[in-house]
């Protein structure tokens, strides 16, 4: 895989569709492909999206943005995205922005995973 380069991978697990997200979210065409797989998901009425980025090696403005307008879409269908695994830089971008107060964002997969399984308040 190019270091430039994102890949996204799909699977299934129970009702939560898990995209796990490998190399680099940034500006230009190897990124695009991420908000049209989700709408993809989300038109087929899969509502619960688990982005796995523990693989995401570095993610400028242009994919926290692109971060956002997923949060965005699947909101707006009823649904819940969340987070999990990410690097420390993600982490620490996250936080300078402040967007971690907008994604519930767990340490790995499996904790993601069952918080779908939680009741809500």
């Amino acid at each position: 895989m190019d270091y430039r380069s994102l890949d996204i991978k799909e699977r299934q697990a129970d009702d939560v569709t898990v995209l796990k997200l490998s190399g680099q979210l940034t500006m230009g065409l190897a990124s695009s492909g991420l908000k049209e797989q989700l709408d993809a998901a989300v038109a087929q009425g899969r509502r619960h999206i688990l982005l796995s980025v523990a693989e995401l090696s570095y993610i400028d403005s242009y994919g926290l943005g692109e971060l956002v307008a997923c949060l965005t879409t699947v909101k707006k269908s009823g649904g819940a995205l969340k987070l999990a695994g990410p690097t420390p830089f993600v982490r620490d971008v996250m936080r300078t922005t402040r967007l971690d107060t907008l994604f519930e964002t767990y340490g790995s997969e499996e904790e993601a995973l069952a918080s779908f399984n939680e009741p809500t308040n």
